[in-house]
């Protein structure tokens, strides 16, 4: 339980950070730069940057100007504190507490943390933008690579070569697919990045994972979409455009937590 609250706590404290790379990339502005009101510009004190909390205790507007603040703030903070505490439970309930030594688990959770880390900032992205950032995705890429290196190293030559192979495999298949709708719609039914991102989950799960991830993508999808249609107010027609790439995340994020092999 406290490990939880430990975790929740250090992810909504990263989620702060997720929120600078969203929301700065590709403004000008770097993410070393100090935080201000994107309404009035004032540089914004500590007491206005605690996660979550500030945002409550404003009330969710500018102290100096007034303006109502995104609500993607606590929403980032939020979730990332969610995915914290859900992925370092999971490796907490799969492999044990560790002892003094057993490095395993530890390396573990903070490749967890980062691979999904990025998913967020993709996904949000994407929703806000319409479009995956090359910069993130190729990050994602890489990482979900070094991940796979990582877990098949103890292996024996032979078959850690045979494992990447398999995954790295998966990812170009899943790739193709996406690639295909893309090139087919003249990227109106998918974007290039969702071919991208989808390489990345195929690397990331192997075979087991990643059609599961594939399968629940659509589906959650097919779900949302529907329900937009019909209860959407006429705000959501056959022709508006959803993000795929959150249904991906999502979808990837439900195959590791559940560990089910579909195959």
């Amino acid at each position: 339980m406290i490990e939880g609250i430990i975790f929740f706590i250090l992810g909504v404290s990263i989620g702060s950070f997720l929120n600078v790379l969203i929301l700065r990339h590709n403004t000008g502005n770097t993410i070393l730069g100090r935080s201000f009101c994107f309404s009035c510009g004032k540089i914004l004190k500590a007491s206005e940057l605690i996660p979550l909390l500030s945002f409550v205790v404003q009330g969710g507007r500018c102290n100096t100007c007034g303006s109502r603040i995104s609500f993607q703030y606590p929403l980032v903070e939020g979730v990332s504190g969610i995915l914290f505490a859900a992925l370092g439970s999971v490796v907490l309930v799969r492999y044990g507490y560790w002892l003094e030594g057993a490095w395993f688990p530890v390396a573990l959770m903070f490749s967890y943390w980062t691979i999904f880390s990025i998913l967020l900032v993709i996904s949000i992205y994407d929703i806000r933008h319409k479009i995956i950032p090359n910069t993130y995705v190729y990050s994602f890429i890489g990482v979900a690579f070094l991940y796979k290196v990582f877990l098949y190293w103890p292996n024996e030559s032979d078959s850690f070569l045979n494992y990447v192979l398999q995954d790295v495999s998966t990812g170009f298949l899943m790739f193709l697919f996406f690639f295909f709708l893309w090139f087919l719609s003249r990227g109106k039914a998918m974007g290039l990045g969702d071919a991208k991102l989808a390489f990345g989950i195929g690397v990331l799960l192997g075979p087991e994972g990643a059609w599961w991830a594939f399968v629940a993508s659509f589906f959650i999808g097919a779900v949302l979409g529907t329900y937009l249609l019909f209860l959407g107010r006429n705000r959501f027609t056959m022709k508006s455009e959803i993000p795929f790439g959150p249904f991906l995340s999502l979808g990837a994020l439900l195959s590791l937590l559940a560990d089910i092999n579909i195959l």
